[in-house]
């Protein structure tokens, strides 16, 4: 069975985006996931990214240490877990790969992750990208409420503040659309979490201005 490592980017047509190969890993992974004690205990050991030992994970999950191996037998298989020797305990610690890979997994599935093709040729001729400078942060901040307003792109209830969002979004992943001159979007990248595992992952935000959506 598989490890747990990125597949890489999807290469069919569309239509048929999930290889075979991917499929199969997947199926791996999911089916590994299928016994709730096994997912209680992956949470447990991503919730320490030190490691745990798995006397540690008996006493979390209230089961027997027997038990407790089994499982993490399993979990390393397929390569969720490490599993390495301190002295006379087993300490378990989570791959970091797991915790962008398994995301990834569940996305590629879901279909969030189907590419368009490599050169487009419906892209709107009038817009231009570029990176965003302090002179945007009034039309930034306008159409982060326009996409407030739609009750759909985010569960703030209230535009942030320009000191909230530059500390939020990376220095070097900010960008905006414009046309004509006029900012009709925004993109940025924020750090997902300040936990090892997910270090250098990102979760990304899209804005686009009321009466510029719907354009491609």
């Amino acid at each position: 069975m598989s490890s747990v490592e990125m597949p890489a980017a999807p290469t069919t047509h569309p239509k048929d985006a999930l290889a075979t190969e991917d499929a199969v890993t997947y199926a791996g992974w999911f089916a590994c996931l299928a016994d709730p004690t096994r997912v209680r205990l992956l949470h447990q050991v991503a919730s320490r990214p030190a490691g745990i030992t798995v006397g540690e994970l008996a006493d979390a999950l209230d089961i027997g240490q027997p038990t407790v191996s089994h499982h993490v037998r399993k979990l390393a298989d397929v390569g969720f877990v490490t599993v390495n020797k301190s002295r006379t305990s087993t300490v378990v610690t989570v791959n970091p790969s797991c915790c962008t890979g398994l995301p990834h997994a569940a996305d590629a599935v879901m279909g969030v992750l189907t590419s368009r093709p490599c050169c487009p040729d419906d892209l709107p001729g009038d817009i231009t990208v570029r990176p965003m400078t302090d002179e945007d942060w009034n039309d930034v901040r306008r159409i982060y409420g326009e996409g407030i307003a739609t009750r759909t792109a985010t569960f703030t209830t209230e535009v942030p503040t320009r000191e909230s969002l530059d500390a939020q979004w990376l220095p070097d992943h900010r960008w905006v659309a414009e046309i004509d001159g006029t900012v009709a979007g925004w993109a940025t990248l924020s750090p997902t979490s300040g936990r090892d595992c997910y270090r250098g992952v990102a979760e990304n935000s899209i804005y686009v201005a009321d009466g510029m959506r719907g354009r491609g």
